[in-house]
């Protein structure tokens, strides 16, 4: 079952995900302090730092070493002086 408060609560995620001014969204909410609309704020970060472990998995790049590639350094060594 759906609450009205997850709606809302649905709402402020998604306009803190689109960069919306959080005064706006305070006011929307009509929070009388910042600092209570700011905990989606700290929610949407923690999300996205998950995210991006998530990613980060064998996500370091294979680098070549050109240096030991003879097609590489044949092609340098054609290119005029």
């Amino acid at each position: 079952m759906v609450t009205p408060h997850q709606f809302r609560h649905s709402k402020a995620m998604h306009m803190t995900q689109a960069d919306v001014n959080p005064i706006y969204i305070r006011d929307i909410l009509g929070h009388a302090d910042l600092q209570t609309t700011a905990i989606y704020s700290k929610s949407v970060l923690s999300t996205k730092r998950r995210a991006l472990k998530k990613a980060n998995i064998n996500a370091t790049p294979v680098i070549e070493d050109w240096t030991n590639s003879s097609n590489h350094m044949d092609y340098l060594k054609s290119l005029p002086k």
